[in-house]
């Protein structure tokens, strides 16, 4: 039994569109998760701004609660609501990539957990703050093309040796 090849060309190529609009609507979903506790962790500052004394508690109750809601990990839960806090806190573009599909959640992670260099020499002073804006925007880039892997592994590669606008050299 034969059938039509351009007619089986046609049905490959449709399962493959709609595969690929799929995972961008899984995208979206991922990034409403993070967006949601993101609001939550609002939630538990307004909680730690009352009670300071019982921050620690207040962040293991608030992540044991996801973690049974949720089914997974305590370790995934505190993971997923820190990656929320860093990707509201300082990441807007990809924080908005990632809303309109553009990235998935691997992609961000990925992005989010390489950044930790830069962050780091923004702290010590190492770097100029604008830096981070520049590790973004590359990233991202570099995302929109590629595997999560592959993202983060250039991500962690190529912000060095960089210059920012106000010519502060970049390790």
């Amino acid at each position: 039994m034969s059938t039509d090849p351009i007619a089986h060309r046609e049905a490959q190529a449709a399962l493959l569109d709609e595969w690929v609009q799929t995972r961008r609507q899984i995208a979206v979903l991922e990034a409403r998760s993070a967006g949601l506790l993101a609001d939550r962790l609002a939630l538990m500052d307004q909680d730690v701004a009352d009670t300071p004394m019982h921050r620690d508690a207040i962040w293991r109750s608030m992540v044991a609660e996801y973690s049974a809601a949720g089914r997974i990990a305590q370790g995934a839960a505190d993971h997923a609501f820190t990656d929320a806090r860093t990707l509201t806190d300082g990441f807007p573009a990809l924080q908005d990539a990632f809303t309109a599909g553009e990235v998935s959640a691997a992609h961000v992670r990925e992005i989010l957990h390489a950044s930790t260099a830069v962050t780091q020499a923004i702290t010590t002073g190492t770097i100029h703050p604008d830096t981070l804006g520049f590790y973004e925007a590359g990233a991202l880039e570099f995302a929109s093309r590629e595997a999560p892997a592959r993202t983060c592994g250039n991500s962690r590669r190529h912000w060095r040796g960089s210059v920012s606008p106000n010519g502060i050299r970049m390790p």
